[in-house]
Order: structure tokens, then sequence, then C-alpha cells
């Protein structure tokens, strides 16, 4: 089931690869794992173990999961709708917590290098400069992460 995903993250983890992201199967809550898996460059079956569960994630567990593999999640940062984490020198992705203000409201994703990889649609449109696609969905915080000892908390 979920080995079948597209697997191909260790010969995709080259900074200039804007497009890579681990995807989760549809329907599924297994969006953390899959962007602990993006950044880490591991299946999204050893980044569900690591996590710990194929259900809802909280940024603790994927702390706890990147730890693992010497990547540090920082703390929550909140910027005014529709703006998008600053690059900084260390950080080698935010982790965007996003809303689309349904029912089960919050959903994870990763910016890196000006790019969304969103785990359900792959390098996703909606937070994109200059596009506009319903719904929008709004970024309620970002976590930096860095390489353990390279700062950028």
């Amino acid at each position: 089931m979920l080995a079948s995903l597209l697997d191909h993250l260790p010969t995709c983890m080259d900074r200039a690869c804007r497009g890579c992201v681990v995807r989760q199967p549809p329907g599924s809550s297994v969006c953390g794992p899959a962007c602990v898996a993006t950044v880490v460059g591991v299946s999204l079956e050893t980044a569900v173990v690591a996590v710990g569960t194929r259900g809802a994630t909280s940024a603790r567990l994927l702390a706890t999961a990147l730890a693992r593999y010497g990547y540090h999640l920082g703390r929550a940062q909140c910027a005014p709708y529709g703006v998008l984490p600053p690059s900084r020198p260390g950080v080698v992705a935010h982790l965007l917590r996003l809303n689309w203000g349904r029912p089960r409201p919050t959903h994870w994703a990763l910016l890196r290098d000006g790019h969304v990889l969103d785990p359900a649609h792959g390098v996703d449109p909606h937070l994109q400069p200059g596009r506009s696609w319903p719904p929008r969905p709004r970024v309620i915080s970002s976590y930096p992460i860095t390489r353990d000892g390279e700062g950028g908390t």
C-alpha cells in the first residue's frame, strides 16, 4: 500500500530540486510523516514509523521524528494571512500548518526554496505568488527546520 508511493527522495534531495515531495495516499492522514520523509530523504513507511502514527500528528510528534535524523524543529512563528516566512541562513525548510476552514482544518506542508511542497498536491499552486485557487489555504503557523547545530531557530 504505502510502499508503492513515490519513494525516490534519496536521489532527489539536491537543493536545486524544487518539486521533490513525498506524496500521501489520497484520503489518508499522513501529511506530517510525508513532510518528515521529504526533509529527511526516507520512505513514507520509514517516516510513519519514526512519527509513530498514521493518523493526525502534532508538531511535537514531528519534532521528535525529525530529531531522530539530526534535524531540529524551531518554535512556531505566526505571520499575517498570506505571508510566507522568508528564507534564512541555516533553515533547511519551514514546516507549514495550513487551514482550509474545514471540520479537520489543519494540514502539514513544507516551504523550501520559495516553493510550497504539499504531500496531498505536490508543488502546491495554492500558495504560489500570482495564483488564485479557491479555496485558498491559510498558513496558521510555520516552524523552521534546521540541521542540529546549525542555528536558525
